[in-house]
């Protein structure tokens, strides 16, 4: 119970605005919400910063786009 009224609680905050979140707002994932932003800082923090680009689905679909960007 503690732990959906947790989330509940991010889902009613504005979202952060720091260094890790400006790093998404040109992106297709806009940040609306404390929650969101928790999420987008921890996957910077494990794939990002540990260079597993091809392990992250985010990653991977950044990747792909860059790759038939450049092949034209």
């Amino acid at each position: 119970e503690l732990y959906h009224k947790a989330i509940r609680f991010l889902e009613c905050i504005e979202p952060e605005k720091n260094k890790i979140t400006r790093l998404w707002i040109d992106t297709e994932f806009p940040l609306k919400n404390a929650s969101d932003t928790q999420a987008a800082m921890g996957l910077i923090q494990y794939y990002c910063k540990n260079k597993m680009c091809l392990q992250c689905q985010i990653g991977n679909e950044i990747l792909g786009r860059e790759i038939i960007v450049s092949s034209v």
